[in-house]
């Protein structure tokens, strides 16, 4: 994994309140805190906005992300933090054994358990139950593939698919 990497965290939404506090709308899959101390990489809002903020205060509230940010104190000076996008470096965070970067699948070559070539990973796109793998075939077919274990295995040259009948081809499909 490169570890020089930024990863984005969260989004900067509206100003709560009078002393400088936003909401921050986190990344769900990565499940950040925006712990007291925390430093971030800021990229966008409005102008002035800092290149880096630390956070001074956080809490839920009504199961929304509150945070304060060292430095400002009051609803005017938060308001240029608005859409901001906070990053922080890849390994700040532990994954899993079997969790990936988007970055790290993207571009992969994708094949059966047999080598034969069925196309290239072009993106991961969220799901409400688990991510997608898009594998764009030679031809050019995007073909969205359930990012599960069942299905899919992680290599470190290539993503190899054990497709269910009718996934890639629709005519193979049980009915």
């Amino acid at each position: 994994m490169n570890t020089q990497r930024e990863i984005a965290v969260g989004v900067i939404r509206k100003p709560f309140g009078l002393r400088g506090e936003v909401f921050v709308l986190p990344d769900a899959d990565l499940g950040e805190q925006f712990e007291v101390g925390e430093r971030y990489v800021v990229r966008g809002g409005g102008p002035g906005v800092p290149g880096g903020l630390v956070v001074e205060s956080t809490m839920l509230h009504r199961g929304m992300r509150i945070v304060g940010f060292v430095g400002f104190t009051d609803r005017d000076g938060a308001v240029v933090l608005r859409d901001a996008q906070l990053w922080r470096q890849a390994d700040a965070f532990d994954l899993e054994a079997d969790t990936f970067w988007t970055d790290e699948l993207v571009g992969r070559a994708v094949t059966d358990t047999d080598g034969a070539a069925l196309g290239t990973l072009t993106a991961v796109r969220d799901g409400a139950a688990h991510d997608y793998l898009v594998v764009t075939e030679p031809g050019g077919r995007e073909v969205l593939v359930p990012a599960v274990a069942e299905l899919v295995t992680v290599e470190p040259d290539r993503v190899v698919l054990r497709p269910l009948p009718g996934l890639l081809d629709p005519s193979e499909a049980v009915e």
